[in-house]
């Protein structure tokens, strides 16, 4: 895919996992997560004269569990993939929109802006946004062109670390 033009990444979540199913109050599957982004980047591009695109990769655990052919041809303006490196579609990505995904925090370890759409525990003012709507989202997209607080987040990510040492 043409990652060198400016595009948002959006990880898709096991179909069934309890993240979506317990942690998620608003996107209940992949086909209303993809209903929600593909709207907020159509409302922001025609607001502010942008071409920002959507990639969206599939969970690796769904492949053969999960036929998304039908959100294919509903939304081709939108890069479905199968396979790719998540670290690579992270680091050339305007900003990462997730459900409450571990992604968002490999987003984070890349500093860039994340946005939650589901009950992350990493949806914390200053470190990644948190939109309850569309609306919210499209105002969340509209600030990723902005710098992150990399010391906010780094600061995190050490506490999250030293909280994981302890444990261990």
């Amino acid at each position: 895919p043409d990652l060198d033009t400016p595009y948002l990444f959006v990880p898709f979540q096991v179909h069934d996992d309890t993240q979506i199913i317990l942690h998620s109050p608003y996107i209940r599957n992949m086909a209303e997560l993809t209903e929600w982004v593909a709207a907020a980047v159509r409302q922001y591009n025609e607001s502010n004269q942008k071409k920002l695109r959507i990639i969206i990769k599939e969970h690796p655990s769904d492949n053969g569990r999960c036929n998304y052919d039908d959100l294919r041809i509903q939304y081709p303006d939108i890069t479905f993939l199968k396979t790719g490196s998540t670290k690579q579609l992270i680091s050339k990505a305007t900003a990462v929109i997730t459900v409450n995904s571990t992604v968002g925090m490999e987003a984070l370890l890349q500093h860039k802006h994340v946005i939650t759409l589901g009950n992350a525990t990493y949806a914390i003012d200053g470190i990644a946004a948190r939109a309850c709507s569309i609306p919210e989202l499209i105002d969340a997209i509209s600030h990723s062109d902005t710098e992150c607080n990399v010391d906010l987040i780094d600061k995190f990510l050490y506490y999250i670390l030293g909280f994981i040492y302890i444990l261990c």
